[in-house]
């Protein structure tokens, strides 16, 4: 039997010994022919949409690509002036903070100028009160290195102005007086570091060195440290300190 396709009817005729219908036979083959056809067409018109599509979404996919490139590129040159007015900002503002820090410093030199010229005519008063006022007010609690350098400020004064003598010798002996208060108390921060190694008294001890070099070049309170430190004084320490070099350089 061959029924499974338009042939099977007349190919079972033929094999039955009857004559087949040929006209039947070509209709149907006909018919065949145009679905397979329309088959085709559709066929083709479904692989044509789908080129077009597919030529659509290329070009929609380079659009994209293009206006993306386009607003990068756009976005860096944007980005690169943005950076030169940063680049101009930052200088302009770092020019204009030198100045600023300089025209501070100017006044504030002014002011110290004024003031250490305030205390000098102050000293020079008959008055004596004001003229105590004045010595007290020179040596500031913790602030040495402040009070060195308006005492330093007003022996310069002294030394180019007229009938100063009472004025240095006043100065003299309140920088005596300075020196031995600030020796003092880098005693007092070296003894609190030596027993207790405290960051605090370790500062202290810098802030008082610092104003002695800035008053007088801290010969003073090296020779102090010196003279309190048994690495330098106590013999035996010294002894001991040489014999562990001659040690090291016999192994």
């Amino acid at each position: 039997m061959h029924s499974s396709n338009f042939l099977g009817p007349y190919l079972d005729t033929l094999e039955s010994g009857n004559a087949p219908d040929f006209e039947s036979i070509l209709r149907e083959l006909d018919t065949q022919t145009e679905e397979v056809e329309q088959l085709r067409l559709q066929a083709a018109i479904k692989v044509k949409d789908l080129k077009i599509e597919a030529a659509r979404l290329a070009n929609e996919h380079k659009q994209v690509v293009l206006s993306t490139k386009k607003e990068f590129t756009s976005a860096l040159e944007q980005l690169k002036v943005l950076e030169n007015k940063v680049t101009s900002v930052s200088g302009k503002a770092i020019a204009m903070g030198q100045r600023l820090e300089k025209v501070d410093r100017q006044r504030r030199r002014a002011q110290e100028a004024e003031a250490a010229i305030e205390i000098f005519e102050a000293i020079r008063s008959s008055d004596e009160s004001v003229r105590t006022s004045a010595l007290d007010s020179i040596i500031k609690d913790g602030a040495p290195l402040e009070s060195a350098a308006m005492l330093k400020k007003l022996e310069a004064i002294a030394r180019g102005a007229e009938d100063s003598r009472s004025v240095l010798e006043s100065l003299d002996v309140l920088k005596e007086r300075f020196e031995m208060s600030v020796i003092s108390d880098f005693d007092h921060e070296s003894e609190i570091w030596r027993t207790t190694l405290s960051p605090d008294a370790l500062e202290g001890m810098r802030r008082c060195a610092t104003a002695l070099v800035c008053f007088n070049g801290g010969g003073a309170c090296i020779q102090r440290y010196i003279s309190t430190r048994p690495a330098f004084m106590d013999e035996a320490a010294m002894l001991r300190d040489e014999e562990a070099i001659t040690n090291s350089e016999d192994e």
